[in-house]
């Protein structure tokens, strides 16, 4: 005799059905977290001296406001700086602030110039 596969439990629309909501919800949840976040303001720094690194860029920015990072553009075949860099801050208000006071400001006979980055691009593609 055959055992009925309904009556051993192995079969339970409503407990796959549960299951199916709790994975939605928890994906709808983190989905609405990820887009609800916050970005931090980041900046373009340009016509910046070659002898400046991540560190003095840092440095430089520091007494604006917190700096999360700061990067500076490297040439990839003779590994010399192009004299760009990004500096991002926690707050926008810090970000606005650093640009109005350090827009034009000439460091080591250069003025720099500095603005508001613009999102980078994501290729899903790879």
């Amino acid at each position: 005799m055959r055992p009925n596969v309904l009556n051993m439990g192995f079969y339970r629309p409503f407990a796959i059905q549960n299951f199916i909501n709790t994975m939605l919800e928890t994906l709808t949840s983190s989905i609405s977290k990820i887009c609800t976040f916050e970005a931090a303001m980041n900046l373009v720094v340009k016509n910046l001296p070659k002898s400046y690194n991540a560190h003095y860029l840092q440095m430089l920015f520091e007494p604006i406001g917190e700096v999360t990072d700061s990067k500076v553009l490297y040439d990839r075949v003779t590994r010399e700086p192009k004299g760009m860099g990004f500096v991002e801050f926690a707050k926008d208000e810090d970000g606005e602030k650093a640009i109005e006071l350090m827009n034009g400001k000439e460091i080591q006979g250069q003025a720099i110039s500095v603005e508001k980055a613009k999102p980078r691009k994501v290729n899903i593609w790879g």
